[in-house]
């Protein structure tokens, strides 16, 4: 028969075995530092490091708690929050204030207007999520969009530290004029004439 007898363990469950048989042997002196390490490895569960991040984590966009329950990020409009995203998409953690993005490209991306797109870009403006580091640029020689800086990082072209101006962002309540009635005193009032009266 075949398939009797002991079943078969896969090449990296072996190994698992073979380190985990080698690191009970070992009880003291540098081996038993070596010992410590691969069990402390095994243990880790998709390569991750002491802090429990992964190594070799893919490409993200972060946005944190703080900065979604705010006030600047509940008033933004569903086109403002998708070119955020689109904007935060470029950052590697290393470009901040080098992020290219032109108004066409981020309407081609959200598949919205470019108008809207346009408006997205200053309603992220004027609430402090984005600054403008480099303007853009149009010749036969030079293309070259806008690039920005995300506020909630430091400016990796300026040095310049995370300033949070969305934070600090109020909406701006506007202040109505009271509704008042015109009264005429009764002082400067005559009586009208009889004949006017009835009339």
């Amino acid at each position: 028969m075949r398939g009797a007898g002991k079943p078969r363990t896969c090449v990296a469950c072996q190994l698992a075995i073979n380190r985990s048989a080698a690191a009970k042997k070992l009880t003291s002196g540098p081996a038993a530092a070596v010992a410590r390490a691969i069990k402390q490895e095994e243990c880790l569960p998709n390569k991750q490091n002491k802090k429990g991040r992964a190594k070799n984590d893919a490409r993200h966009v972060r946005l944190y708690h703080f900065l979604l329950n705010g006030e600047a990020w509940l008033s933004l409009s569903p086109a403002a929050r998708a070119v955020y995203i689109e904007i935060h998409q470029i950052y590697d953690g290393s470009n901040n204030g080098r992020l290219g993005l032109s108004v066409r490209r981020a309407a081609e991306r959200c598949h919205i207007a470019k108008d809207t797109a346009a408006r997205a870009f200053r309603e992220l403006l004027d609430r402090g999520f984005i600054e403008v580091v480099t303007k853009s640029a149009f010749s036969l020689k030079l293309r070259r969009a806008t690039e920005w800086r995300l506020t909630v990082y430091s400016c990796d072209a300026t040095g310049e530290l995370p300033s949070y101006k969305f934070n600090k962002w109020r909406e701006q309540v506007q202040n109505t004029v009271p509704i008042q009635t015109a009264t005429v005193p009764d002082e400067g009032h005559q009586e009208a004439p009889k004949q006017l009266k009835a009339a």
